[in-house]
């Protein structure tokens, strides 16, 4: 798979598996700041992030492994900073700050792969679902710093999180539908 843009995204090559065989698992582009973070994997390195400034033409990969081997499989970018959650398929959730070149590691909430997350539209919070129902609210600062705010087992994966409104006071209402 190729990623075009004027001009062809390169990935790293230090990350280039022996075979030239690559999963792309998520991609997204920050809404305010030309970056653009791909998460993928390969037989060599297991999962990677990288992070494409387009402004300056250039990638970089994220230092921010977790453990040997384990994959990002779901990432998503603050709204107003350049700050980027990741949910590994192991159940940690690990904060980029792009900035600072930092990552910082959110308490354990998960046990099973982050299947879905969603920032608040001010970035103060951050939820995260995971594959066996558990949900999590964590509250962030500046730097992207999370502690948990609120958990609740739903016993069924999660769908979608939404939040209401462009205000979020930190109050939470869960909808659990059931068909």
């Amino acid at each position: 798979m190729a990623l075009y843009f004027e001009n062809r995204l390169k990935l790293p090559t230090d990350s280039a598996s022996p075979t030239g065989k690559r999963v792309f698992l998520d991609i997204t582009w920050h809404r305010t700041f030309p970056l653009l973070a791909v998460a993928h994997c390969d037989e060599r390195n297991g999962g990677l992030v990288s992070i494409y400034n387009q402004a300056v033409e250039d990638t970089s990969n994220v230092e921010a492994s977790v453990q040997q081997g384990s994959q990002v499989v779901n990432i998503k970018w603050h709204p107003n900073s350049k700050i980027l959650a990741m949910g590994y398929q192991s159940g940690e959730v690990v904060v980029w700050n792009h900035e600072e070149s930092e990552s910082f590691e959110g308490p354990k909430g998960h046990n099973s792969a982050i299947m879905l997350m969603e920032w608040c539209t001010d970035g103060s919070v951050l939820v995260t679902a995971d594959s066996l129902g558990f949900l999590v609210m964590w509250q962030s600062d500046a730097q992207g710093h999370l502690q948990t705010q609120a958990v609740h087992d739903f016993k069924d994966p999660v769908c979608q999180i939404v939040f209401r409104g462009n205000n979020f006071s930190g109050a939470v209402q869960y909808v659990n539908v059931k068909i």
